[in-house]
């Protein structure tokens, strides 16, 4: 099963976009982005609306996104249908 913190880095790797760059947009810090990627944090519901501001992605398209978490997928098929989701809404 994919994680919550996996999810999220598969969305800044999809959106180009460094760990530095994405702390430097929403305003929290490096070490946190990193912590939450890793599993190691749990991000409040306000730094998910940071997150997908700085994402550029509406908060309902990454509540989409994250319910991957929640199916039997292995990476490489949570990625597909990340990048899916992000093409087929543009």
């Amino acid at each position: 099963m994919i994680e919550y913190g996996e999810i999220l880095r598969m969305l800044r790797i999809a959106k180009d976009l460094s760990i530095t760059k994405l702390a430097r947009q929403i305003g929290v810090s490096e070490s946190y982005i990193s912590e939450i990627e890793k599993g190691k944090k749990n991000p409040s519901y306000k730094v998910c609306e940071k997150y997908a501001c700085g994402l550029k992605i509406s908060v309902e398209k990454m509540d989409r996104i994250l319910c991957l978490r929640h199916r039997d997928l292995s990476f490489e098929q949570a990625l597909l249908r990340v990048l899916l989701i992000l093409e087929l809404d543009k």
